[in-house]
């Protein structure tokens, strides 16, 4: 999604959480009706905010209100990420499988639809969202239901109600930055800036150094104007063109 143009992401979450491709025209002007649906949650992860994209669109998140966005950090004592990758990959498929074993036991399946249910009201009733939210609640109720299926299959063992509270938190504090109150955030504008100028960006792993020739991970298709060195998180932007951004 990074190279993308922000409106075809639009279209993408639109597409993806409607649960069927969009609808297409044929050539005698009739609708082509496609059978393909799904009912899925697709979880990502990116140095690039989803949220952020959608909502600099055009000044609405409506769109941005069907993602769950969380900023996440390596835990206590594990200092090495890719070693934990290899190690979830070595690892990977036991617990689906367990999980899928437990949902199809006798009952099971049943007990699941109405937890559901019931996860799904007292999220409405604790939080007191919106309609706007709906996709919010439905997530969280799906994952609540999850959860209890996880701890009692022996997967993990956790609460199930403390994820769902911080997750609950999470979102508020996502909703109150929201631009939907026109008090626009500087970050958002800036974010606005950077992905009206993807095509004009040079992305490198590191800073310039004498003798070290730094590859280049993506060249600007027009001019350059902003430069990312990933492994220091620094960017240097030409200031004549955000000036010339910010005024139009």
């Amino acid at each position: 999604l990074y190279n993308r143009d922000p409106e075809a992401i639009r279209q993408f979450v639109i597409m993806f959480t409607n649960g069927r491709d969009r609808l297409r025209g044929t050539q005698d002007g009739q609708l082509r009706h496609t059978k393909a649906e799904w009912q899925t949650i697709l979880v990502l992860a990116s140095n690039l905010s989803i949220v952020d994209v959608l909502s600099s669109m055009d000044g609405s998140d409506a769109q941005a209100y069907r993602v769950l966005e969380f900023t996440c950090s390596l835990p206590e004592g594990v200092d090495n990420g890719d070693a934990l990758s290899r190690q979830l990959d070595a690892n990977c498929g036991w617990a689906g499988d367990l999980f899928l074993r437990t949902l199809l036991q006798p009952g099971v399946l049943d007990y699941v639809k109405g937890a559901i249910e019931e996860w799904t009201q007292n999220i409405w009733t604790k939080t007191g969202f919106e309609p706007k939210h709906r996709f919010w609640v439905r997530t969280l109720a799906s994952v609540a239901a999850a959860g209890v299926i996880v701890k009692h299959a022996g997967i993990l063992d956790f609460s199930v109600q403390r994820i769902v509270d911080w997750a609950i938190e999470e979102l508020r504090t996502q909703d109150a930055q929201s631009s939907d109150s026109g008090v626009r955030q500087p970050a958002e504008v800036l974010s606005e800036f950077l992905h009206a100028h993807l095509n004009d960006m040079l992305v490198v792993p590191t800073a310039y150094r004498p003798k070290n020739v730094s590859p280049v991970l993506i060249s600007p298709k027009r001019e350059l104007l902003v430069r990312y060195e990933i492994a220091d998180g620094v960017l240097y932007i030409a200031q004549r063109a955000l000036r010339k951004w910010l005024v139009k």
